[in-house]
């Protein structure tokens, strides 16, 4: 019985790291494939896509990949002079904004740090809202904290010229344990970010200073406040 307890601990233990470990596949033809990456030989890419319930495993020709872009913000190149002239340059006239509110009761000691492709941004505290404007695309990850004690994280995926309204949300019963999932309650639609930023961004009184951040265009990840 404790042998079959431990399995199924095992596995749901693999299924959470999993859910918090997409990688995604940038193509040539200008599209993303969000998934698991499960080997990159000499000439093809293995991976199981994420949207799908046990997934097969697809191959790619590495030829029509440009990159690997993976949650702890390394990025696998493939074809450097593609990247260089449609990747990797920052374009100054396309942008995104991303505005995060957290605000999650009376427990001030709760903080959530955000990394962008593994790079720091800030810490949000409780009561605490930011504007930050990228030029980049990637991976904004949000990592949980309690004091010293740190859990798990949420990734999502930033892509150029969209407007993001995420709201940190801790599930009350859980609000002291770090170890306890958290999810980000994200909007992309034009209409449900204008609601956002009407009801729980400008009309959110905040207890700590906001943030207004943008990304350093000469600098990429770089960020001035």
């Amino acid at each position: 019985m404790e042998l079959i307890k431990c399995f199924f601990i095992l596995l749901l233990f693999s299924i959470q790291i999993i859910g918090l470990s997409q990688d995604y596949i940038y193509l040539k033809n200008n599209t993303i494939q969000e998934g698991k990456v499960i080997e990159v030989t000499v000439d093809k890419i293995r991976y199981m896509k994420s949207e799908i319930k046990n997934s097969p495993i697809y191959e790619i020709f590495k030829t029509d990949a440009v990159k690997i872009l993976y949650p702890t913000g390394y990025t696998d190149i493939f074809d450097t002079s593609y990247a260089k002239n449609n990747v990797s340059s920052i374009d100054t006239t396309t942008f995104s904004i991303i505005y995060v509110l957290f605000h999650n009761g009376q427990d001030r000691s709760e903080k959530v740090p955000l990394y962008f492709n593994g790079h720091y941004i800030c810490t949000m505290m409780n009561y605490m809202r930011m504007k930050f404007k990228i030029y980049s695309e990637g991976i904004l990850s949000c990592e949980r904290r309690l004091g010293e004690r740190v859990g798990p994280s949420v990734n999502l995926l930033i892509q150029h010229g969209k407007t993001y309204a995420i709201s940190i949300n801790i599930d009350s019963p859980y609000a002291l344990d770090p170890n306890k999932k958290f999810s980000l309650i994200t909007y992309t639609g034009h209409d449900e970010v204008e609601e956002f930023l009407k009801k729980r961004y400008y009309h959110f009184k905040s207890l700590n200073p906001d943030l207004d951040l943008k990304e350093d265009i000469n600098y990429p990840i770089c960020i001035q406040k």
